[in-house]
């Protein structure tokens, strides 16, 4: 896949689920990157250099729109020119959207790289025992967002 299918790719394995999007629930998005991370890996993104990761993160966060509790699922890709070189760095997020009141006094923030784990199964397990995630489980988001940004 190239990094530039990514965004549409995700969101179709998110419509493959057979919920409305607003129903997928964070359980549903683990489960579909982790096979999205496996079934279409990033052409040009070289898996020695970690460049094609996952990356899992929770906690309080206000962008200029107010305070909200968010979960978010990213797909990092490390990018290099046609001569090898760096070019860039781009992610791709599924966020998730709460009310920060949901979370506000507990502790939420938290974060899991997929290469700081022994493999996919223990990322897995260290987002699922994640106090931000399972959390989420119990409420319904306010909205759901995907998109994919160059940072």
């Amino acid at each position: 896949m190239d990094h530039t299918e990514a965004k549409q790719r995700l969101e179709s394995l998110v419509a493959a689920a057979g919920k409305p999007e607003g129903e997928v629930t964070p359980a549903d998005l683990l489960n579909i990157a982790i096979t999205f991370y496996e079934t279409y890996p990033c052409d040009g993104c070289d898996p020695q250099e970690d460049a094609d990761i996952l990356l899992f993160q929770s906690g309080l966060y206000d962008c200029g729109k107010g305070k909200n509790f968010e979960v978010d699922f990213v797909r990092q890709f490390i990018l290099n020119d046609d001569a090898g070189e760096y070019d860039h760095m781009e992610q791709l997020h599924c966020t998730f959207y709460y009310p920060a009141s949901l979370a506000e006094g507990k502790n939420i923030d938290f974060n899991v790289w997929s290469i700081g784990c022994s493999s996919l199964a223990d990322f897995r397990t260290k987002v699922t025992e994640a106090d931000g995630f399972r959390l989420a489980l119990e409420a319904k988001p306010r909205r759901i967002r995907i998109h994919q940004e160059q940072v």
